[in-house]
Order: structure tokens, then sequence, then C-alpha cells
């Protein structure tokens, strides 16, 4: 059945194209195993891991602006099932997340490559869960994961390489992450490395696109964020100690895509005072707990989304065993021009700190 809908503009460099607004369903089987990303996880590495993975993509047809700059990706939701390769200590886990991928392709050979060869880079995002988790009674050697629910993110590359009618043949290998951010520990989390191979179905809606894409307009942006996280700290099954961080950030929209920013963080982590004490065995006063970053951000655009990846350099702490550097990964939203949402994960290297969810005010 045709879609009627017909979106009239037209590119920039004049050229017109009809592409096919197609809805997939694809399901795969997936072959891999666990990575031990810490020495400690070695010995929980038993065999190959074994599940699968389905997903249900709908292609953008450029109804917004942002579809033709990623060349047109596809965007849905996908499920994944995995064995681990170790059921007594590691368990099973599910996740639940929604996934895009974006086209690798040059802009003119995509939109015409609906039948043929093409290659995407895949970014999810969800929840998973873990039926086996870290117990100092029946499972204390599987120090990995201390809740059942975490979050889910995904990243794959895959190719099409052969399609018969409405059936693709896809293959590429996948990195699923489970993790808590340290709300309960232990925490290490377990990175899920696999290849698979999928079969595709496809619902073609056929829509005439005839688009513009408008001349973009380099803007600078400040914006200040309040966000709060929990965290737990060695032992596990102890207190949640909460983290306040405030942000002021100065940002260039320089593409289309892409913006690159400088910031300051003003951070309060309250489980600085417990560990200053425990291990210098002095008393230590509130002010220790207060910790000063500089920021180098990088963001990528995706309508009123935004991928957020930040480099944070320790100005002023206290509290030395972390290291000089943190990290911050995670999304922004913006409700309107001046409000938004942000939930992210700060982290040290691969050893996540806590979770942040939060207020962002920003203006032009």
């Amino acid at each position: 059945m045709e879609d009627s809908t017909k979106v009239e503009s037209r590119l920039a460099d004049g050229w017109e194209i009809t592409i096919a607004a197609n809805r997939t369903l694809s399901v795969a089987p997936h072959f891999g195993f666990v990575i031990p990303h810490n020495p400690q996880m070695k010995h929980l590495i038993k065999g190959h891991s074994f599940g699968a993975q389905a997903t249900w993509m709908v292609q953008m047809i450029g109804t917004k602006d942002w579809h033709k700059y990623y060349n047109y990706p596809e965007m849905g939701y996908d499920v994944f099932f995995s064995n681990t390769g170790n059921l007594p200590q590691l368990g099973y886990q599910v996740g639940a997340s929604y996934l895009m991928n974006l086209s690798l392709l040059r802009l003119k050979k995509h939109v015409n490559s609906f039948d043929g060869f093409n290659n995407w880079l895949g970014l999810g995002i969800g929840l998973g869960y873990s039926t086996k988790t870290w117990d100092l009674e029946e499972n204390h050697q599987a120090d990995v994961i201390g809740s059942n629910f975490n979050a889910c993110l995904t990243l794959q590359y895959s190719v099409r390489f052969l399609t018969i009618g409405k059936y693709d043949l896809r293959t590429g290998i996948r990195l699923t992450h489970f993790s808590n951010g340290a709300f309960q520990l232990p925490n290490q989390g377990t990175n899920n490395l696999g290849w698979f191979i999928a079969l595709s179905h496809k619902q073609f809606h056929n829509t005439l696109l005839k688009g513009t894409i408008e001349e973009f307009s380099k803007t600078w942006n400040t914006s200040n964020s309040l966000v709060i996280g929990f965290k737990e700290i060695s032992p596990p099954m102890g207190k949640k100690y909460p983290s306040v961080t405030f942000q002021t950030l100065q940002e260039r929209h320089f593409t289309y895509k892409s913006s690159l920013g400088l910031g300051l963080d003003l951070m309060y982590n309250s489980s600085l005072k417990t560990l200053l004490e425990r291990y210098s065995e002095e008393s230590s006063s509130s002010k220790d707990v207060f910790q000063i970053g500089g920021v180098l951000s990088y963001a990528m655009h995706f309508d009123r989304f935004k991928l957020i990846m930040q480099q944070g350099f320790y100005l002023k702490s206290k509290w030395k065993s972390d290291g000089s550097l943190y990290h911050r990964v995670g999304l922004r939203y913006a409700v309107n021009d001046r409000l938004g949402l942000q939930l992210a994960l700060k982290t040290h290297f691969a050893k996540a700190d806590h979770g942040e969810i939060g207020l962002i005010y920003q203006w032009k």
C-alpha cells in the first residue's frame, strides 16, 4: 500500500531524489563473548555467548532537515537476548533499546541504494535486565553487576550485502554494555561483543522528496545545567551518596551536525568526605567534598536531542585516587528554546562514577 504523502522542497545542489520510506523488521542470531575488560573478570569467561536480536526500523524520509544531514537514518526499536556464556554466575541478559542506524554511504549513493550495498553505524540506549547479580552468599565471585536492572547501551556496525525482493540479508558486529552507573555496587559492568547475521523484511511506502537544505548559520550558545546523581562506594550494600554538579558551558555550533564547547564544572560529591577520612585517618571538613573541573565538550545534534561527550580535567580536588581526568557521556533534550533536560553518566575512563539527571537553561 503506497503512502500518498509528498514532501516538496529541493536539495541545495539541485538534484531530485525518490526514496522508499520503508519499514524493516529484522531477526538475527547472535554469537560472541563477554569481554574481560578487567583482569578480575577473567575467571568468569567460561564460554561463548549465544543469543538473538530483533529490530523494527523506519526509514526517515526528510520531513525534517536533520534527516538529510545524517543521510536519512533508520530509527526504531531493538530487543536483545544473550546467555552470556556463563549461566551460573552471569545468567541471561535481556535488553530493550531505542536504536538509530546512521548510513555511512555518501548521500547521493545512499538515497539511490535501497536494494544494494549499504552500511550503518548503530547507536542505541535503553533498559536491560540481568537474571544473575552479585550476592555475598550465593554468587560472591561474580562481582560484576550488583543490580538486576541496568542501562543498556549499544554500538554496532552492520552491512547489507544481499537483497532479494522484499528481503535483505545483513551482517555485522555489535557491542552491548550493561551497567547501573555505580548506583549499586559492584558495578564493573558487562560488554558483550558478538557477530550477527540478520534476515530483514521490508514494507515499502514510496514518498517523493524534492528538498532543500537551508543555509547554515554558525551560532554561539551558552548553557547552565544543574544535575544530581547517587552512588555507592565500597563495600557494597552501603549508603547512597548524593552528588550535585553545576556546569556552565559555552558552545559553538560549527556544522549542521556538531558543536564544540568549553565549560566549567563545580561539583559537590558527598562520598569524598567518607573516602578521605577512611584512607587518611583524619577528619575532613565539608569543603573537601567540592571539586572544580574544566571541560572540553563535543555534541552531535539530532533535532531536539543531542549526544554529548565531554572530557573533564580536575582543576581542584583533594581526592586524588581517581586521577586528574574524568568523562561524561549522555543525552540532552531541548524542551523549548530555553529549557532542557539532561541524562548522562560521569566516569573515570572505564569506571563509572555516577549517573546524572537534571535541568538545563540555555540561550544564544
